[in-house]
């Protein structure tokens, strides 16, 4: 007896179990509508960018907000700062707009945080091989390799690996320096 009130008990509670998943099912379709916020009245911006992942932000006090992806053309906020930013660009400094009405044009040329690392690391490594370069010219023109009568190949080798890594360090901070000090420039008419 006990046996057939478990499982009549079991049958009882999966039924109003499936009665409740119906019951919301049904009562929360049609979802309810989301919050539309009211259309902006202002200019269009129309942002021309030379990188596709760009994109136009508001700068508010708490973060940026992204509006479109470049190239795009959208209705924005007349009193708000904007900025270029977003992905691996470099963000550009928040900048006002012209007017409050018409088409305003946004041309964007985009630095890279990737160059910027890289410019980074190859200026660190041409500080480093200028260092090492300091250190075999140094050793180079001490006096003491310079008494003995076999010490003249010495110097000689330790001053031409110290010109090398002159060499190799101002190549690196030729190539490095204007990838370090890359930046996002906007023009806004």
């Amino acid at each position: 007896m006990k046996k057939r009130w478990g499982v009549i008990v079991a049958l009882a509670a999966a039924t109003q179990l499936l009665a409740a998943g119906t019951a919301h099912a049904q009562a929360s379709w049609p979802p309810p509508p989301a919050y539309q916020p009211p259309p902006v009245m202002g200019p269009r911006v129309i942002l021309r960018a030379d990188s596709p992942s760009v994109r136009l932000q508001q700068h508010t006090q708490l973060r940026c907000r992204d509006f479109c992806l470049a190239p795009c053309g959208t209705t924005v906020d007349p009193s708000g700062l904007y900025r270029i930013g977003g992905g691996t660009a470099i963000a550009s400094d928040p900048f006002p707009l012209p007017r409050a009405s018409g088409d305003v044009y946004v041309d964007a040329s985009v630095g890279s945080k990737v160059k910027r690392y890289v410019g980074l690391g190859l200026s660190i490594g041409g500080l480093v091989a200028g260092a090492y370069g300091l250190l075999f010219w140094s050793v180079a023109n001490e006096s003491t390799y310079n008494n003995g009568p076999y010490d003249s190949g010495a110097d000689d080798f330790a001053r031409n690996i110290g010109i090398f890594c002159f060499v190799v360090g101002a190549v690196l901070e030729a190539v490095g320096l204007p990838l370090l000090f890359s930046s996002t420039s906007v023009q806004v008419h």
